[in-house]
């Protein structure tokens, strides 16, 4: 004997004894007929919160990973507009993480490198000496960045920085191919569910009424919708990699 999935929708009619219980028996009923779509939609969302958790504590630097020093007291600020350049090592290690300061930025004539300073701005602001192309500036301290006039610029950091920028730069390739798994899988389950509902047993089943199949083509479609959504939230998340 032969079992087919319209068949269920029987029990829509033997499980229940009271007209209060109908609409619950609707429900669980029609959620058996979907349970492994249901269970695969939200696998796939526990592993895409889990993955989520993990790209924002991988994006904050390690408070260990220390800026490398360079002549004895600046750290080197990477990919400022004006290159190279240097912030004090003791300015950076005074500066607050939530509140910005002031400061300048200026050519040094002698070793045309450019410096970032702190600068209080009751004192008097001068360009003498053989400093030139001074601008104000507002700094602030990240994670192992220097946030200036609210953009964030990496610090120079030693090997081991940079060993886990590629550790970092690795997980976010696997994150991607896996993300793209999850998103063949959506489509795959959207193509299964179409064929499901497409299956010829909901017209032909003499036991099935046409107030249960739209029934179950309304569940269907809320099921489909919430692929729809999972595969959106999985498309956002790839273009924030």
């Amino acid at each position: 004997m032969v079992t087919i999935e319209s068949d269920v929708l029987l029990l829509f009619y033997c499980l229940w004894n009271t007209t209060e219980a109908i609409p619950v028996i609707l429900d669980v009923v029609s959620e058996a007929l979907f349970t492994d779509y249901i269970e695969k939609i939200e696998e796939i969302k526990k592993q895409l919160e889990k993955m989520k958790k993990e790209s924002v504590r991988r994006k904050v630097p390690e408070d260990n990973v220390k800026p490398k020093i360079f002549n004895y007291f600046y750290y080197r600020v990477e990919h400022y507009k004006t290159t190279p350049c240097y912030v004090f090592s003791t300015d950076y290690r005074h500066l607050d993480r939530t509140k910005d300061r002031d400061g300048i930025c200026y050519s040094d004539a002698q070793s045309r490198t450019h410096f970032i300073r702190l600068i209080d701005m009751d004192a008097p602001f001068s360009s003498s000496g053989q400093r030139y192309n001074i601008f104000r500036i507002k700094v602030r301290r990240g994670r192992g960045t220097l946030i200036i006039d609210s953009k964030e610029y990496p610090l120079c950091c030693s090997e081991e920085g940079n060993s886990q920028e590629e550790m970092r730069e690795e997980s976010s390739s696997n994150d991607k191919q896996m993300l793209d798994m999850w998103m063949r899988e959506c489509e795959e389950l959207k193509v299964h569910l179409v064929g499901k509902m497409a299956d010829a047993q909901w017209t032909e089943n003499l036991f099935v009424s046409a107030n249960d199949r739209q029934y179950i083509k309304k569940y269907a479609g809320q099921c489909e919708k919430r692929i729809e959504s999972l595969l959106i939230t999985i498309c956002n998340q790839r273009e924030m990699l």
